[in-house]
């Protein structure tokens, strides 16, 4: 992951802070490593389940080239997905999809075998950006508790 691409999930997850979601984003960059497309948690402030950074960054990249093939596209977000966003990045045909921390609750490695996993699981990130990410979900938490 890029210092841009770090940098821009940052700035994303600033945007769940007023409504108080869940700060996780998710961008999805070309073949030439650039963001195409974004999304961030907006649970809260839609009322929708589904309104997780990975499916609002795939909608809105599949209506901005008016295809559901996603397939020359990877996916980059902060937590590794649910099960519910892995669905949706197969759907997609995404094959790729980097992550910063892992899910410990409702990671899709937690729940699913690697078999099952039908697109390439990889976590990135520099110890320092996991560490600021991992800071920022920790501090929202405890205002939860």
């Amino acid at each position: 992951m890029t210092n841009e691409q770090f940098s821009f999930l940052m700035k994303a997850i600033e945007k769940t802070k007023k409504h108080h979601d869940v700060p996780i984003s998710a961008i999805i960059v070309n073949q030439n490593d650039e963001i195409v497309s974004f999304g961030f948690n907006e649970r809260e402030r839609k009322k929708e389940i589904s309104a997780h950074a990975e499916i609002i960054a795939i909608n809105k990249l599949a209506k901005k080239i008016k295809s559901l093939n996603l397939n020359d596209y990877k996916l980059i977000t902060t937590l590794e997905p649910c099960v519910m966003c892995s669905e949706a990045i197969q759907q997609a045909k995404i094959k790729t999809v980097d992550y910063l921390l892992k899910g410990d609750k409702y990671g899709v490695s937690r729940h699913l075998s690697v078999n099952d996993i039908k697109f390439k699981l990889k976590k990135v990130g520099t110890k320092e950006q996991v560490d600021y990410y991992k800071n920022i979900i920790k501090v929202f938490f405890q205002k939860l508790r």
